[in-house]
């Protein structure tokens, strides 16, 4: 039957048939029905463990086969000798491939998850460690960096010294804070400035630094303002200027300090910030009872400094009897700042007691790269 039908097709070639054919089956379901062994995937050669083959030779081809065990999957493979991948090309002239979707609108669009064992490669680059797929600066799908710095280093001491660029690094971001302002006993003192800034770099340099010093805080007179922190990178100088120093304008007077600013030359792109300014020491007066008579007092807290929270000194509380000339309650002393920049809180008073006001906080350099 095998040979009449091929006889058919090779004697008239322009006939149509509307019957099935079957090979392996005497009721074929399709046009063409071939039915035979299940079997695994093999590199096609001179034998073959496939069901079918389109090939160019009698060792090489793609053969085409069906798993009957799990889990049951239908393959191809293009080969050579039994031995030799060959490459395989699906729509080689242009179109669109689909999984799981018959219209397809893309190169490859896959409808469902899909899962990679091996590693993806964007216009051919593998990624390296902690890297992602992003789009780069020219709209191209590229392996990048989430945080464009791995490293930093912080100066936290006050003076001055300098950081050499390390190997392989071509670009930092410094952030620079002022220190912050002392208090004195009617106010706080202010918080440092901020400035952050972007620069291009040369491995090898070496950039100059300075962290300023915290105000210090007074009782009767007006405190210390904070020292400036600079750092000098190609030439380019930032500055973060220090908290003001608490005022004393007379004895039941005192003004807070002002926050901080900052300055650059040369840079045109950066951020930069002021510190805030210190508050106040707070006093009220109340009557307990017919002969006895109470004061209740905070101290000023000082600035925080710019770009950062909760660094400015925290004031502190009392209770004292005027009458009796007594401390009911006190919950510490005046505080100083915290690094980087805080301001000090202001000094309280009670009766004949007078405390002076906390210390600044030091400036602060980081160094991202």
């Amino acid at each position: 039957m095998k040979k009449i039908i091929i006889l058919l097709l090779i004697s008239f070639p322009d006939i149509a048939f509307s019957q099935n054919v079957g090979i392996g089956t005497t009721t074929p379901v399709t046009k063409l029905n071939i039915v035979g062994g299940s079997s695994s995937p093999a590199f096609p050669g001179v034998t073959s463990t496939a069901l079918f083959r389109i090939g160019v030779g009698t060792a090489e081809g793609i053969d085409f086969g069906k798993m009957g065990s799990s889990p049951f999957s239908a393959w191809m493979q293009a080969g050579l000798n039994g031995a030799i991948s060959d490459p395989l090309s699906l729509q080689p002239l242009g179109g669109n491939l689909g999984i799981g979707t018959v219209s397809p609108a893309e190169k490859l669009d896959v409808t469902g998850n899909i899962n990679v064992t091996g590693t993806i490669k964007a216009n051919g680059v593998d990624g390296t460690a902690n890297q992602v797929l992003m789009k780069n600066s020219g709209g191209i799908l590229a392996w990048g960096d989430m945080c464009e710095y791995k490293n930093f280093v912080s100066f936290p001491i006050s003076g001055s010294s300098t950081w050499t660029v390390p190997a392989g690094v071509t670009k930092i971001l410094v952030e620079v804070w002022g220190a912050g302002g002392g208090g004195n006993l009617l106010a706080g003192g202010g918080g440092g400035g901020y400035i952050k800034a972007h620069f291009t770099v040369t491995p090898g340099s070496v950039i100059n630094y300075t962290i300023g010093t915290g105000g210090t805080g007074a009782v009767a007179s007006s405190a210390v303002t904070g020292e400036v922190s600079t750092c000098t990178v190609n030439g380019n100088n930032l500055q973060a200027t220090g908290g003001q120093g608490a005022l004393y304008l007379s004895a039941t007077n005192g003004q807070g300090g002002n926050g901080g600013s900052w300055s650059i030359i040369g840079v045109s792109n950066y951020i930069g910030s002021r510190g805030s300014p210190g508050e106040s020491q707070q006093r009220s007066f109340s009557q307990f009872d017919a002969a006895t008579f109470y004061e209740r007092g905070e101290a000023g807290k000082g600035g925080n400094a710019a770009n950062s929270n909760n660094t400015g000194g925290l004031g502190q509380y009392y209770l004292y009897n005027n009458t009796g000339s007594t401390l009911i309650y006190r919950n510490g002393n005046p505080s100083s700042g915290l690094q980087p920049g805080g301001g000090g809180s202001s000094g309280i008073q009670f009766g004949a007691t007078a405390l002076g006001g906390g210390n600044g906080g030091s400036g602060l350099i980081t160094i991202y790269y």
